[in-house]
């Protein structure tokens, strides 16, 4: 009797050292993730495994993707989705439903298989998502923009400037078009009530914004962003309007519609004078706008762009330009307008048609200032004292040369566009709710 509980003893310890064994995961980690498989349980020939991918970087996976080389064939998996097997290397990606893995989260997924030749864990695991795949895109857009430019400046200045204005706006298209764009997180930048919006354009597209409404609103101002730059990036900038009710409209330029194909973009100014134009219709479309109170609000080249629509319009009330400059950069001390202006002009039209430059303002000496010359509206000049991107000389010659009823401020302590982030803050905010309340309320 004693032996036989003796050896039912040893057998059951058996059963419970084999389980163990079995279920001891094997574990691989680097600074920004840990990946543990685990063989559930055995038998025959198959086998059922689970792979735990545990975040320990200070931001979220997103879209992860996991690598790895084994030698057993995964024949059905779940809370995850085999993309391929080739010869043994694997890459699984997320469902729909769980993308994200946030930072110290984790995540597991389980999978049926059979061995193979060798009895061996997974190995050479890689663990990426997808900021890693558009980072990627992101460099071969700027190899492919880098070798574009240089052969066009290499051929003349004036074909490398008219290559370098209409070309995509922005070095990472991909990923802030992932990021910003398509994920849109107004939460993220601001906590107010707001609606997403599209705005018709006369060519047939839908540019994406955001309507910020107000009760009784004061006036309607539309919010324009700079080059390279996003709605959302401009809106932290707009609670004290809000609080002070304006209601507000920003929206992404048309280079956005373009982030997952830059290399079909041509950035025309024309048409981007025209989506203003259409943005300032499409707030006199809405029952909640008093039309006759529509001001405009520019940042760097968005405010060069409002400079220059508003001439063109006598539906806007008041302009503000924060960080414009006098002219179109041509980076270089030798090739000045005067030298090359002329031949950009007709380089442009070339290459876009006849007509694509005529805007209805000269260019020369400066299309800026001979679009104020123009302007017969109020206008807020607004520059950094520490702007490393225009120099302060630039809002004195804009400065002088509006006609209408203007006001400029320098700001001590600010750089480019960035007020409201500097000791200037107070002093920012009161002067454009002074300019504000005198002009458009």
């Amino acid at each position: 009797m004693k032996k036989m509980v003796t050896g039912k003893v040893v057998c059951f310890i058996l059963v419970i050292t084999l389980l163990l064994t079995l279920l001891v995961p094997v574990v691989y980690a680097d600074s920004d993730y840990e990946v543990k498989y685990t063989t559930m349980s055995e038998w025959d020939s198959a086998f059922q495994g689970q792979i735990e991918i545990v975040n320990k970087s200070n931001k979220e996976l997103d879209q992860w993707k996991i690598e790895f080389d084994w030698d057993k064939i995964i024949s059905q998996i779940w809370n995850a989705r085999l993309e391929r097997n080739e010869g043994g290397h694997y890459i699984i990606r997320s469902e729909a439903y769980n993308q994200i893995i946030p930072p110290g989260g984790k995540l597991s997924f389980g999978f049926l298989g059979t061995n193979g030749q060798n009895i061996s864990d997974p190995t050479n695991y890689s663990v990426t998502d997808i900021y890693d795949e558009l980072a990627k895109k992101d460099l071969e857009w700027q190899n492919y923009l880098g070798i574009m430019q240089g052969t066009a400046f290499q051929k003349s200045w004036a074909d490398g400037m008219v290559t370098a204005t209409t070309s995509f706006e922005s070095d990472e298209p991909f990923r802030i078009g992932y990021e910003i764009i398509e994920k849109n997180p107004v939460e993220k930048y601001i906590q107010a009530r707001y609606e997403n919006v599209e705005i018709p354009t006369k060519d047939g597209i839908k540019l994406k914004g955001i309507f910020f409404p107000v009760s009784c609103p004061k006036g309607t101002i539309i919010m324009l962003h700079g080059r390279g730059s996003t709605a959302l990036w401009e809106v932290p900038k707009l609670k004290f309007l809000l609080d002070n009710s304006y209601q507000i409209l920003v929206y992404n330029s048309r280079s956005w519609n373009y982030h997952t194909t830059p290399e079909k973009y041509i950035g025309l100014m024309k048409n981007d004078l025209d989506d203003i134009g259409c943005s300032i219709d499409y707030l006199k479309g809405r029952y909640d706008v008093d039309k006759s109170k529509i001001g405009i609000y520019g940042f760097s080249y968005g405010a060069n762009k409002a400079l220059m629509e508003t001439a063109l319009r006598s539906d806007v009330k008041v302009l503000i330009s924060d960080g414009a400059t006098q002219n179109i950069p041509t980076y270089s001390e030798y090739f000045t307008w005067e030298r090359i202006g002329q031949d950009f002009l007709n380089i442009y039209e070339d290459k876009f048609g006849q007509g694509s430059a005529s805007l209805g303002i000269d260019f020369f000496p400066s299309i800026f200032t001979n679009a104020l010359s123009s302007i017969n509206i109020p206008v807020l000049f607004i520059q950094g004292l520490n702007d490393t991107s225009v120099p302060v000389e630039d809002v004195e010659v804009l400065y002088n040369s509006a006609n209408a009823p203007k006001d400029k401020i320098i700001l001590p302590q600010s750089g480019h566009c960035n007020g409201d982030l500097t000791e200037d803050k107070t002093l920012y905010e009161s002067k454009i709710l002074d300019f504000l309340n005198t002009y458009l309320n």
